[in-house]
Order: C-alpha cells, then sequence, then structure tokens
C-alpha cells in the first residue's frame, strides 16, 4: 500500500526536471532579461527602454514560460501531496496492531 506513493513521487520529480531541462534555454534567457530590466530599473533608465528589453521575449515564448511555470508548480503541488499521503499511510501503518 506504502509503496506506489514512492514511484509517483519519482516519477512526480523525474518530469519536472524533464520539464525543466528542456526549457533550459528559455528559463535561463528569461533570468537574464529579468537581471538586466532590474538593473535597468535600479539606474532609473526609461520606460521606453525598458520596454525594449522587455520585447526580448516574444509573445511565444511568454506564453509558453507561463505553462512551464504551471506546470511546474502543478508537478511541485502534487509532489507535495504524494510525499504528505506517504507519511500518513506510513504513520497509520505503524500505528495499527497487528493481531
Amino acid at each position: 500500500m506504502v509503496v506506489p506513493q514512492i514511484g509517483s513521487v519519482a516519477n512526480l520529480m523525474e518530469r519536472r526536471q524533464f520539464e525543466t531541462k528542456e526549457n533550459k534555454r528559455l528559463l535561463e534567457k528569461s533570468q537574464r532579461v529579468e537581471a538586466i530590466l532590474a538593473s535597468m530599473q535600479a539606474t532609473g533608465a526609461e520606460a521606453a527602454q525598458l520596454q525594449e528589453i522587455e520585447e526580448m521575449i516574444t509573445a511565444p515564448e511568454r506564453q509558453q514560460l507561463e505553462n512551464l511555470k504551471r506546470n511546474v508548480n502543478k508537478l511541485d503541488a502534487s509532489e507535495n501531496l504524494d510525499e504528505t499521503i506517504f507519511v500518513l499511510e506510513s504513520f497509520i501503518h505503524s500505528t495499527v496492531k497487528k493481531p
């Protein structure tokens, strides 16, 4: 009864890692753009300059990033839920008196 939970957590972790690896280039680009924006905002850049930097990530890339973030968040939540279920089942299994 406890073993299937371990497998599902491993599958979820593997899927999350796969999604992140498959979109590594886009994630790195997004981080670079965010860092440039933060730097330019700190130096008091004009709105037009900031807009130009934001446009370095295209609309399809933004959509892909949003989908990736949503999927990774769902996978993380599922991992946490499966881990919680595993802990609860383990507790119940260990506290039930066997005849």
